[in-house]
């Protein structure tokens, strides 16, 4: 199953737990940048593909060039202005 038809039936988990809406959207949008830079970096579109090594990867990603460098939409990162961050890394900043 594709990765991003997943993420709508893990949040209807999660609303089976109850867990706060802020939490359910911080959880919601982990999950769908996780899914971006599957597709993107690894070529990954179906959750059967997945393999501890992607996850690994990512974490990595996440620590070497800030959390910050992938955004589930334009609008988000014009908001958040991620460029400004310290932890964002310097080669994001470039055109």
């Amino acid at each position: 199953m594709e990765m991003k038809k997943m993420i709508p039936l893990f949040m209807d988990y999660c609303m089976s737990r109850q867990l706060r809406p802020k939490t359910m959207l911080s959880y919601e949008q982990a999950n769908r940048l996780f899914a971006l830079w599957l597709e993107e970096s690894e070529g990954v579109k179906h959750v059967e593909e997945v393999k501890e090594m992607h996850v690994r990867r990512y974490i990595v990603e996440l620590q070497t060039r800030g959390k910050y460098t992938f955004t589930s939409n334009i609008r988000s990162r014009d908001i958040n202005h991620p460029d400004r961050r310290t932890d964002y890394s310097e080669k994001e900043k470039s055109p």
